[in-house]
């Protein structure tokens, strides 16, 4: 690639035509090797193009990192909002990073929307039993698990039998605590009960037939 040259231009000399050309041909799109020293300050509605090999770049809006050949990380710019304006940040050795072998962001976060190959992940809060001190039998203050649905018993019997795989084992009122309510207007003059829990088998039985209701199930 060509470079501009000030041989000839000297004092006294004759200036040719070239030597006023070839700057122009350099900002008009002929290739030139160009160094800038200082501060280039650029006027206008946009800078078009783009720029291969920066050292670094503030607020570019694509960054492409090239010569990855290791197992490398690389910290990941973002906007930050003041007043008016958008800065362009990033994070520090404590921040995201991203690896650009494995395509991973290393990163940390709470709440998150959404998430694919998380290596770890917070165990969810359950709900805590409570004891009764006014009586003599009281609920377990452990951990609980719970369960909710719907279902229909049938046209007679007035039964349903549902399998839960969850509660293979539980004790109804022991480690098992089943509710159940009619749906809507179904419940005028309708009720629902637990009949029996028998390993992972839970029956329900309404008083009229083809009763529609919703059940929860909270156990050890």
């Amino acid at each position: 690639m060509a470079s501009l040259s000030k041989s000839g231009i000297t004092t006294g000399a004759t200036i040719q035509v070239w030597h006023v050309t070839q700057s122009i041909d350099a900002f008009t799109g002929t290739s030139y090797d160009l160094t800038i020293a200082g501060t280039l300050n650029a006027t206008g509605s946009s800078i078009t193009g783009s720029i291969s090999n920066a050292t670094s770049a503030s607020r570019a809006i694509n960054v492409q990192i090239s010569n990855v050949a290791a197992n490398q990380g690389y910290t990941i710019p973002y906007l930050a909002s003041t007043g008016s304006t958008l800065t362009g940040l990033y994070y520090s050795t404590t921040g995201p990073v991203y690896n650009p072998v494995s395509e991973r962001l290393l990163a940390t976060s709470s709440w998150a929307e959404s998430s694919s190959f998380a290596v770890t992940a917070p165990t969810p809060s359950q709900v805590l039993g409570t004891a009764y001190p006014s009586g003599s039998a009281s609920i377990p203050n452990t951990s609980l698990k719970m369960i909710a649905g719907a279902s229909k018993t049938g046209a007679g019997p007035n039964t349903v039998a549902i399998t839960i795989t969850e509660i293979l084992g539980k004790t109804l009122g022991q480690t098992a605590f089943v509710t159940a309510t009619v749906s809507g207007s179904a419940g005028i003059n309708n009720t629902i009960v637990v009949n029996s829990l028998l390993g992972n088998i839970l029956t329900f039985e309404s008083q009229a037939p083809s009763t529609d209701f919703y059940y929860t199930i909270i156990y050890i």
